[in-house]
């Protein structure tokens, strides 16, 4: 890929005629989420270099969704970055372990405070 941040569309469909002609993939890597819809909805996955925000009401699960991909990212030898300005690394890692154990949320939060 090049580094030059404005190509003209004519410079663009070159370089995909050439990796295409040579055998490589002309675009971004497509990496699956998890979620057999949702990948199937965006064509096949999340794409490589690409930002996803996720956004709605308080409560309607963005959180939990975002954090389920990642983890299924990971799963498959992916990286992965999650950035909130809502929730401490504490709250983040509850969730992750109440995804892991199958427990509610609450539960491992009793068991992280009681320190059990």
């Amino acid at each position: 890929m090049t580094t030059e941040r404005l190509q003209t569309v004519n410079s663009v469909l070159d370089e995909t005629d050439n990796r295409l002609e040579v055998g490589q993939a002309a675009g971004a890597k497509v990496w699956l989420s998890g979620f057999p819809v949702l990948d199937k909805t965006l064509a096949g996955g999340f794409r490589s270099g690409e930002l996803v925000l996720v956004g709605g009401g308080q409560g309607l699960g963005k959180t939990t969704f975002a954090l389920q991909v990642m983890r299924n990212l990971v799963a498959t030898g992916h990286t992965a970055v999650y950035f909130s300005f809502d929730h401490d690394n504490t709250t983040l890692i509850e969730r992750l372990i109440a995804m892991g154990s199958g427990r509610d949320r609450r539960v491992v939060r009793g068991f992280t405070e009681a320190g059990t």
